[in-house]
Parts: structure tokens; C-alpha cells; sequence
């Protein structure tokens, strides 16, 4: 059968000449006779609800287990002090032949499950930071740290550095741009001082 005639077929007709010609023939090779190859097979064949059983050389149609878990389940974690949302499938594909997990990514499940307190904590931990850096801290001149004689001083700035300080300045005109200098200064000494 050429392309253009196995195009025109519904799937599931198409699903029953496959299943005769691949008691023969390799299903790769069915494939090129329909001018498709496997990989492009296998994906429409899944986008329409089969499967390909290379046990039984035939396509079959997905078993569905409807329901396992309906609700949503909320689990609260007592040590971190959160909730955390964690959506159960509401339903869940299963083929015929699925009878045993791989064994690595059972090793992987049981990792992760074992991990799960730590993992909470990183997450807890991660999303306390990201709440901080989003958050801008409000501008406050703390006068009486450093109230003083004013002293003149030349200084050499880069003009970038500069021209964002200004345009801070000009945000905040309720502050005098010595008193934004020295507050920045003063934070900046504060924070590398040894």
C-alpha cells in the first residue's frame, strides 16, 4: 500500500493493516512500505491512543486506570513550618505489559523519597532568599551615625557609577546628595570593615 492510500484510511484501519503486514514483516519495514518510518509511526500511533507491543508484534490501544487519586493531597511539613501543595494525578496510563518498574529509576524513587525532608528544606530555604532579593529595602539616612563637621573632598568617580547616583538622587529629593554620599559611604565602610 502506498502513502496517499494508507492516509486516506481511518486510524483504527490503519491500525489493522499494520497489525496484519507486522505478523509478517519488521515493523520498521511496514513503516517504510507506508512511507513513514518508525519514529514518525510510533508518535502519530501514541497521538491516537496506541501503542506498539513488540512482545505480541501488534499495536494495541492504551488501558486506562481512571481515578487513582482524585483529590488534591496537602502536605504539611512540621519541621519547616510550610505548606506544600503536592497534585496527584488524577489519572494515570498503563499498558497491558507494564508489570515491573526499571530497577535504576526505582533506586531513583526511593533517592528522592528518602530526600524529601531536605528537599523541602532547600525549597523553604530558597523561596525565604527569593522573597528578599525581590523586596527593596526603603531608603533610610541614618543621620545621627554620622553627624559631623562636613569636610570637602575631591574625588574621581567612573561616570557610569555617577550618573546612577544622580538619577538617585533625583528619585529622593528629600535628602541632600551629601547626605545620600555619606550614607552610602557609611554603609559601604559598615560592611567591609574587619
Amino acid at each position: 500500500m502506498n502513502k496517499e492510500k494508507f492516509n486516506k484510511l481511518k486510524i483504527e484501519d490503519q491500525v489493522k493493516f499494520i497489525n496484519l503486514e507486522i505478523k509478517t514483516k519488521d515493523f520498521e519495514k511496514v513503516c517504510k512500505s507506508v512511507g513513514s518510518n518508525k519514529p514518525a509511526m510510533i508518535k502519530k500511533l501514541k497521538n491516537n491512543g496506541y501503542v506498539l507491543d513488540a512482545t505480541k508484534k501488534k499495536i494495541e490501544m492504551y488501558k486506562h486506570v481512571p481515578n487513582i487519586h482524585e483529590a488534591e493531597t496537602q502536605v504539611k511539613s512540621k519541621e519547616h513550618k510550610s505548606d506544600i501543595n503536592i497534585h496527584e494525578p488524577k489519572e494515570i496510563i498503563v499498558h497491558e505489559d507494564i508489570t515491573k518498574i526499571h530497577s535504576k529509576t526505582k533506586k531513583n524513587m526511593v533517592e528522592v523519597s528518602d530526600a524529601k525532608d531536605r528537599i523541602f528544606e532547600m525549597l523553604n530555604w530558597y523561596e525565604s532568599k527569593h522573597k528578599n532579593v525581590i523586596e527593596l529595602p526603603s531608603l533610610k539616612i541614618e543621620k545621627s551615625k554620622f553627624e559631623s563637621e562636613i569636610v570637602t573632598r575631591a574625588f574621581r568617580v567612573h561616570k557610569k557609577v555617577l550618573d546612577c547616583f544622580m538619577e538617585l538622587a533625583e528619585t529622593h529629593p528629600q535628602y541632600k546628595q551629601q547626605d545620600l554620599m555619606s550614607q552610602a559611604l557609611f554603609e559601604f565602610v559598615e560592611r567591609y570593615r574587619k
